[in-house]
């Protein structure tokens, strides 16, 4: 079996050399790619589509296809053609459905992920309508090559079915394993749910799924259920070296969103203690995370903003550790964006071995429509990190609209998906309402 891997710490400076290894045709193919991807140590890549496939469940999104689970294979001679194939279509009931955030995988060469959409139907998600809230999924590994690969549900999301009170969770975003294979993350909606005006307002939570120990289920604890002024996490979640988790909100008391802490109980069973490291203020000093975290150096958290800074158009925030216990985080801000060189961050950063920061906007650029980009830590003597706009998007068939982080390659270049542009004919998509080509894969060369 292969070891996949979600994140190669060697990389060196991007370089200008762009091109498009995949552009999705919009059948069963696949749409709609908006989530980052990961590779193997063969070099493959591995990612999800939101949309296409075969899952007739989901005409509703104005295609059929509930999303997909793909491979793309590097060529085998220089200059040649990736070669995508399908590893799994979701149908759109039990098994889930729209798929938007990132796979993990295991030292097996299993997958796993969400999916925002399917599994127990008929729950309650947040508004009043009855979908599935989502589940987690696992993508066994064929035994032989070019087996099939097989889903295994390992939750479905119930949600809060009768739209009040406390329930288990809807929506989540990506997860993440521990060093005893517990799987965690968190749900934009589900948790503590109270009717209000004649609608449902469901505030999200933070579960913990334990793998079985002889064979059995998978078994589902909700850690934290938000309720509080802090809500509604759109990003994944972090550990630490104590197993305490990390994680963003999009909403809090001032409408603007936190970064939170979920400490770990000292005893077994004890309840989690979730703590508000920062309240973003607005304006130029960011709001409203879409993003999860990452860490670098002395425990420093980096993130972004899809908001505030210079004309609303986001910023990429540093918090800083507290030098004594119980002190308070610090933050700084690393770059607000301008519109030219960027805005509306919506995806995570990823970072290399000389602390560089990687990442996307879905707008802004030369021309509009979304960037690459790289910040750099202050050089010598400086004060101010340093943002390079490696690629603007703008040419329909190359890709539009970036909303997904990216992936550093073994080889040093930067993978990441579009969720629309690419080519245009019979498999058009339609994408917010208008018809569009249906996504693309890329690679930034060094």
């Amino acid at each position: 079996m292969l070891a996949l891997v979600t994140f190669p710490w060697t990389a060196r400076a991007a370089g200008p050399k762009f091109e498009v290894i995949y552009r999705f045709k919009g059948g069963t193919d696949g749409f709609s790619p908006s989530a980052a991807l990961i590779s193997d140590t063969l070099g493959n890549i591995y990612g999800t589509t939101a949309f296409g496939g075969t899952g007739a469940a989901c005409k509703d999104q104005n295609n059929p296809g509930c999303g997909t689970v793909f491979s793309l294979r590097p060529p085998t001679l220089s200059g040649g053609a990736w070669t995508e194939t399908v590893l799994y279509r979701f149908r759109g009931g039990s098994d889930g459905a729209v798929p938007q955030s990132p796979l993990i995988s295991d030292a097996n060469g299993n997958l796993y992920g969400t999916t925002t959409e399917g599994g127990t139907v008929g729950c309650l998600a947040f508004n009043g309508t009855a979908v599935g809230c989502g589940i987690v999924f696992e993508l066994i590994h064929p035994r032989k090559s070019g087996g099939a690969w097989t889903e295994r549900v390992l939750y479905r999301f119930k949600g809060v079915p009768s739209g009040r009170g406390n329930g288990d969770g809807a929506q989540p975003n990506g997860i993440v394993f521990d060093r005893k294979g517990n799987l965690y993350g968190s749900t934009v909606w589900g948790g503590s749910c109270t009717t209000t005006e004649g609608g449902v307002v469901c505030l999200g939570s933070v579960f913990r799924l334990a793998p079985p120990s002889n064979g059995g289920a998978w078994r589902e604890s909700v850690l934290h259920r938000f309720a509080g002024a802090d809500n509604n996490p759109h990003g994944g979640l972090i550990l630490d070296k104590k197993s305490n988790l990390y994680g963003t909100t999009y909403v809090s008391a001032n409408g603007n969103g936190t970064v939170f802490e979920l400490v770990a109980p000292h005893t077994h069973n004890g309840a989690w203690k979730e703590m508000a490291l920062y309240e973003f203020k607005g304006g130029s000093d960011g709001a409203n995370s879409n993003a999860g975290l990452v860490w670098y150096g002395s425990g420093n958290l980096y993130g972004t903003t899809l908001e505030g800074g210079i004309s609303n158009a986001g910023t990429v925030f540093q918090l800083t550790r507290p030098e004594l216990p119980n002190g308070s985080w610090t933050e700084s801000i690393l770059h607000r964006f301008n519109n030219s060189d960027g805005n509306t961050p919506l995806a995570n950063l990823i970072i290399d071995n000389d602390g560089n920061l990687y990442s996307t906007t879905q707008a802004g650029g030369s021309i509009g429509q979304g960037t690459v980009f790289r910040l750099s830590p202050p050089p010598a003597g400086g004060t101010g990190w340093v943002e390079t706009v490696i690629r603007s998007f703008g040419v329909p068939r190359n890709g539009l609209y970036p909303d997904s982080g990216l992936m550093l390659g073994k080889d040093g270049a930067l993978y990441g998906t579009t969720p629309t542009g690419g080519v245009k004919g019979a498999g058009d998509c339609v994408w917010e309402g208008s018809s569009a080509a249906c996504g693309v894969v890329f690679r930034l060369a060094p």
